[in-house]
């Protein structure tokens, strides 16, 4: 008799509604523990963003006036034009190394406040490029920021700030 009676209450629809509701829960608990880990690393990964803002952006030191030239080197470079042929600009980093960068109709150029075309570009100039490598060890700009040449100072009618200079507003 009491085997009967447990075997009706297992099939009993009450009991599969509390079986499904606790499956139910326990997913939705899983899923909100999984939400709560993700939210804590994407904080974590904010606050080291944050705390490193200028290393992440200028690197260690500041930029000109006075800028020295040594820039990190991961996906760009910074130094001198050596030619500009059509989309292309040869230039020597700040180690010596030549590099060649790809111009394309989105690169951004930048020259002080002014936004300036690629035929603006001269040999000899100093600029920072921001890009990434392509197949060809090439540098596909995305950003080139022309900059007086290192240990001179930016014209203080044009750049009146070092932040206000590098970090203009790319509209």
């Amino acid at each position: 008799m009491l085997d009967k009676t447990l075997r009706e209450f297992f099939q009993s629809k009450i009991f599969t509604a509390v079986i499904i509701g606790i499956g139910s829960l326990i997913i939705l608990l899983i899923v909100f523990r999984l939400g709560i880990a993700v939210g804590y690393h994407r904080a974590l990964f904010a606050t080291g963003w944050g705390e490193h803002y200028k290393e992440n952006f200028i690197g260690p030191r500041a930029l000109p006036p006075g800028f020295d030239g040594k820039l990190i080197n991961a996906h760009g470079a910074s130094g001198d034009i050596l030619s500009v042929s059509g989309n292309t600009i040869s230039m020597s980093d700040s180690d010596g190394v030549e590099k060649s960068v790809l111009v394309g109709s989105s690169t951004l150029i930048m020259q002080y406040k002014d936004r300036i075309t690629p035929d603006k570009l001269a040999t000899g100039e100093h600029i920072v490029v921001i890009g990434a490598p392509n197949s060809s060890g090439q540098i596909a700009a995305k950003l080139i920021r022309v900059l007086p040449a290192p240990g001179k100072e930016a014209p203080a009618a044009t750049a009146s700030t070092t932040a206000d200079y590098f970090f203009y507003s790319f509209k």
